[in-house]
């Protein structure tokens, strides 16, 4: 049997577990310069200048990027997400020894995603929808965190993981076996956080795709 393990857990997020029922829209348009952290994560680019231009306009696309390069990401009309998901997966190191992740834009309402090894990690980037979610094996414990936009406490979607339920990071130790950086910063934003959706939106009033991005660690 699947254990499950939810941080922070308060009465909307079980409210989001109800698989495709009608939720709020959450519209996203433009370009916004941003990058990949070591794990998976969408954060502020160190540098202002992007190294790849990259575009997400319907279900299915995808496109994979290594982590610390600044990349544009353009999406050229109001993607609603919480019909759909941006989801961000490790891929395979390739012979550079850089990490590379895939950024896919996933219907919300998918089947299911699958988590094969202990640690791994995906980040789930819609608020409203939590997806089913399987393991192999399937006696690992799952843990969900919530993805925080900055110290508002926005949640803009979750961090899933399959393993040790109580593992921050640290600036000096973020390759830490199973460790948790949204669980370090929801830690770090403090104990008075109070955790909310990102407010709803019309297709005529879309968020720049920055509203994903969260805050990073100080």
């Amino acid at each position: 049997m699947k254990k499950w393990f939810f941080l922070a857990i308060v009465p909307f997020i079980l409210n989001a577990c109800s698989h495709c029922n009608e939720v709020p829209s959450l519209y996203v348009q433009g370009r916004s310069l941003m990058e990949v952290d070591e794990q998976g994560a969408l954060v502020k680019p160190k540098l202002n200048r992007p190294l790849y231009k990259f575009s997400l306009a319907k279900r299915g696309e995808y496109f994979d990027v290594p982590t610390g390069v600044p990349f544009e990401l353009d999406v050229p009309t109001g993607i609603d997400m919480s019909i759909y998901s941006l989801t961000i997966e490790q891929k395979d190191t390739v012979t550079t020894g850089s990490t590379w992740y895939r950024v896919s834009l996933e219907e919300s309402c998918t089947p299911f995603i699958t988590i094969e090894e202990s640690c791994e990690l995906i980040n789930w980037y819609n608020p409203y929808r939590i997806p089913e979610i399987r393991t192999v094996p399937t006696t690992k414990q799952i843990v969900l965190t919530p993805l925080l936009r900055d110290k508002s406490g926005d949640i803009v979607g979750y961090e899933i993981r399959l393993g040790n339920a109580n593992s921050p990071c640290t600036p000096n130790s973020r390759q830490a076996p199973c460790c948790s950086p949204a669980l370090d910063r929801l830690n770090r934003f403090g104990k008075a956080l109070v955790l909310k959706f990102l407010p709803s939106n019309t297709k005529e009033n879309p968020y720049d795709p920055t509203i994903l991005i969260g805050g990073v660690m100080e």
